[in-house]
């Protein structure tokens, strides 16, 4: 077999005087300066499959069946902004709801599926839960998002007679789980509730537009700029997941972060 030979396209003759730099630090304090507080935790892939293709473990409690793992949480700075436009999505379509434009400093090693949650935000959310286990006794289920603050909570009690409306003694909120604590509800079978309540905004990386990208700056020195990718609001990507573990009731996801090592 003949030897592949790569060729190189030749060096063009310029003043090396005259040229564009990019310096870091004044990128990376704008980013910084105009950046939202974020928490971003790291996705992995969970391990619990088998080799013939099978779907990961519904009882696993490393990613609850749903297959990723989100680890390590830091708290840092990025710039979110909506994605009203974007030439990869078809624009008036459902690919364009809950979408946001993502920058960030190339040290945050943002990947596919991380979670990203603004500390200074707040939406709206509204979902119909189905209580359908059992926490200390009490029939329970499993938000989206964990709570900031309850505006309803209905109960379906049938098809001809109205919604029930909980008060608030007749439930409790840990984490993103609602739990009857009326004994009367409880003893409903089948039990259904939707519920509107507000929540910090969180979303999962979806897309990579700019790796990161090394440039020279005014001293000659490589540095990384910015980073960019695209992000969804998590309900139009993720099923609800339990985030608080519970060593006594043996519900919720087991946190396995760690401590990174620093190159």
């Amino acid at each position: 077999m003949a030897k592949i030979t790569v060729g190189a396209t030749p060096i063009p003759s310029y003043n090396p005087y005259n040229q564009i730099r990019f310096d870091k630090d004044p990128l990376s304090e704008e980013l910084w300066d105009k950046g939202y507080g974020v928490i971003h935790e790291k996705a992995v892939k969970c391990p619990c499959k088998s080799a013939n293709g099978a779907d990961n473990k519904s009882n696993c409690l490393n990613c609850g069946g749903a297959g990723w793992l989100f680890v390590n949480p830091n708290k840092t700075k990025m710039v979110i902004e909506r994605q009203s436009k974007n030439e990869k999505y078809k624009e008036y379509s459902s690919n364009m709801i809950g979408m946001a434009s993502v920058s960030a400093l190339a040290r945050e090693d943002l990947g596919i599926m991380d979670r990203l949650t603004l500390l200074s935000g707040k939406s709206q959310y509204t979902e119909t839960v189905f209580a359908d286990f059992f926490v200390d006794g009490k029939k329970t289920g499993r938000l989206v998002y964990k709570p900031i603050d309850i505006f309803c909570v209905f109960v379906f009690v049938g098809e001809s007679n109205h919604l029930r409306l909980l008060d608030e003694s007749d439930y409790s909120i840990v984490g993103n789980l609602i739990k009857i604590e009326n004994n009367e509800i409880n003893n409903i079978s089948n039990l259904t509730l939707s519920i509107r309540y507000s929540h910090r905004p969180v979303y999962h990386i979806i897309e990579e537009n700019r790796s990161t990208m090394v440039q020279r700056d005014s001293k000659d020195k490589e540095v990384s700029l910015p980073t960019n990718h695209s992000a969804r609001l998590a309900h139009y990507v993720y099923d609800s997941m339990n985030y608080e573990y519970d060593s006594q009731t043996k519900t919720g996801l087991l946190d396995n972060s760690f401590t990174e090592k620093k190159c």
